[in-house]
């Protein structure tokens, strides 16, 4: 029996070697992995200019975060300093700030 099984294998073999000669058979394309990153890059050149402005828009967002503690610092020292004339102009500064930063 193992001899039936060896010569039926050989002529599988043979057949095969003969189909490949006869026809040109194509392997399937090995899958390649493809990074996460280059899966985003590929998004974000169809969406440049508005990656641009995100981009912007953030470092905009993040600079009213450190401004908003800085304004309060110069609000406090008018008041204490009792230049209250200044007060008004320095809330309405920060009011935009904060509302363009939280706009965002």
């Amino acid at each position: 029996m193992s001899n039936q099984v060896t010569q039926s294998a050989d002529n599988h073999d043979e057949m095969q070697e003969e189909l490949i000669g006869k026809k040109k058979v194509q392997e399937p394309p090995v899958p390649r992995e493809v990074s996460p990153v280059k899966k985003l890059m590929h998004y974000i050149k169809k969406e440049r200019a508005l990656m641009i402005f995100a981009i912007f828009m953030l470092l905009g967002g993040a600079a009213g975060e450190f401004a908003a503690p800085y304004y309060i610092k110069f609000v406090i020292n008018d008041l204490v300093q009792k230049n209250y004339h200044e007060i008004p102009y320095l809330c309405l500064q920060l009011l935009c700030i904060v509302a363009v930063t939280y706009l965002y």
